[in-house]
């Protein structure tokens, strides 16, 4: 389980630590949180969908694979990425933005647990603060990337509940099918297509406003990705201890395999 401290001069000024040089940490997340500002990079490898959390509504993910706690993107032996585009939440590990539980302020908090923090530090190492104990340059950036990826969470989100608002979000039937056994992919849900074509002119410019178009048509054309996780599937199959290539992009590009799913209306 992550473990997840505050990077503090007083206590870190003599630590350093090293890059995540793998996905291990994603390697059995099944959905990954997308932010609108990367549908266009996503939109390519992943089918999006929406899962319902409850009293907090809906959120907008990419589904990664067709099993609980396996991400087909992540190479089974290696933990390399297998495509050439990496989801946005996983791009900042091993920091991560917490909240002090008696101010709400965010903070920049490092995972013990991945190993990659070292004190004291060692030639390979990156330190955390210079001398003076002010924050590096890789912090900072670091803090940048991850306080763009928290406003992209608050936009993401208000699209994701304006679609919500409007009906928009209906249940995802989906049913993978090989030869003669079929296997259902419940809790995903996509936009009601129909509804959407019927909103009248002045909810689709309050829509488009807030981005929640452009998701709404990014979720639609997505759902044909489906079939590459089938595609995926088999192949960590077959990967064995294989090493993975760069990348898979050419995999995306092929036809139908003798997976298919159904899409049921």
């Amino acid at each position: 389980m992550p473990h997840y401290v505050p990077l503090q001069p007083s206590v870190h000024r003599h630590a350093g630590f090293q890059r995540a040089e793998d996905l291990y940490h994603a390697a059995h997340e099944r959905f990954a949180p997308i932010l609108v500002d990367e549908l266009a990079q996503v939109l390519p490898y992943m089918p999006l969908c929406f899962l319902h959390l409850g009293d907090q509504g809906f959120q907008l993910v990419a589904v990664q694979g067709l099993e609980a706690n396996r991400n087909l993107f992540v190479h089974p032996t290696t933990h390399k990425w297998l495509v050439s585009y990496t989801p946005a939440c996983y791009r900042g590990y091993p920091f991560g933005l917490r909240k002090e539980e008696h101010t709400g302020k965010a903070v920049l908090c490092f995972d013990t647990s991945s190993g990659l923090m070292h004190e004291p530090i060692g030639p390979n190492d990156i330190p955390f603060f210079d001398e003076q104990g002010q924050p590096g340059q890789p912090l900072k950036d670091t803090l940048t990337f991850l306080k763009a990826v928290e406003e992209g969470q608050g936009r993401t989100q208000a699209a994701v509940d304006a679609l919500a608002g409007h009906g928009l979000i209906e249940t995802w039937p989906v049913t993978l099918q090989r030869d003669d056994e079929k296997k259902s992919l419940p809790g995903l849900y996509r936009i009601a297509a129909k509804a959407l074509q019927e909103l009248p002119a002045e909810a689709l410019a309050e829509l488009n406003a807030l981005h929640a178009l452009q998701l709404a048509h990014a979720q639609l054309f997505s759902q044909s990705q489906m079939k590459h996780l089938a595609k995926l599937q088999r192949l960590h199959a077959q990967f064995g201890d294989t090493p993975a290539s760069d990348n898979l992009d050419e995999l995306f590009g092929e036809g139908d395999d003798e997976f298919r799913f159904d899409f049921d209306s």
